[in-house]
């Protein structure tokens, strides 16, 4: 019984382990499109951006469009991205 107590504590630790590693790394990735966001750097967003995305999208060249467009009507209403 105290075999099969440890081994489940061990798997669960293990289990933190990498969870915490994969939210640091998501985290790291996050700050990363945010940054990209703000100052308006679309080429280091889609780069980003899943590839799963971009197909539902309709490709690379479609997203960057939508992008563009998207900051080109921001500015136009007077919207800027400022760092707080």
């Amino acid at each position: 019984m105290r075999l099969i107590a440890f081994f489940v504590v061990v798997t669960l630790l293990t289990l933190q382990t990498s969870n915490a590693q994969e939210a640091a790394k998501l985290n790291a990735s996050l700050d990363k499109m945010v940054s990209a966001s703000i100052s308006g750097n679309i080429q280091h967003m889609l780069e980003s951006t899943t590839p799963r995305l971009i197909k539902a999208i309709r490709g690379r060249e479609r997203a960057m469009l939508l992008l563009r467009e998207t900051y080109s009507s921001l500015a136009t209403q007077g919207i800027k991205s400022t760092v707080l």
